[in-house]
């Protein structure tokens, strides 16, 4: 059962991703809807190796390490409410990107998530938030000229 969770969150996510970039330009949305398709792609290739596994396992077939679903690692030991709150951030990350702006929620969203994960000290997640939208505002608003959701920055 969790893996049928998984591919619907992710796909969920990326069905987010993808309404998301309908209000891009030709440019900009490219990129983000390849990556859509290949999560799509994935979570379609892991509930046919779930499949796969669950009728070998009741057809009293050996199983060899093969034939386990390949997400057995990802679940062990994972805390699914963690995963599930980080699932929530981005959500919201997505939902108030237009409004809010890019360079606003952008920050808010590394410092949060990272001191969550407890993926860094305070300050690197910190210096993390600040250099990150930087990097993206000399790459693709002055190097590329696409635009990013301003919200009210505008």
């Amino acid at each position: 059962m969790p893996y049928v969770l998984v591919a619907a969150a992710t796909c969920g996510l990326a069905t987010l991703f993808f309404i998301s970039s309908l209000s891009m330009q030709p440019a900009a949305y490219q990129m983000p809807r390849l990556l859509v398709a290949l999560v799509f792609i994935l979570a379609a290739a892991m509930l046919i190796d779930y499949a796969v596994h669950k009728r070998r396992k009741a057809a009293g077939q050996p199983l060899d390490e093969l034939t386990v679903p390949l997400l057995v690692p990802f679940f062990q030991g994972a805390i699914i409410s963690r995963i599930g709150i980080f699932l929530g951030a981005v959500v919201l990350y997505v939902v108030l990107l237009e409004p809010l702006g890019y360079f606003i929620v952008t920050p808010l969203f590394l410092l949060g998530t990272l001191l969550y994960l407890r993926a860094c000290r305070l300050w690197v997640a910190a210096v993390i938030a600040a250099v990150a939208p930087v990097f993206v505002y000399f790459i693709f608003i002055l190097l590329l000229d696409l635009p990013v959701p301003m919200g009210i920055m505008e």
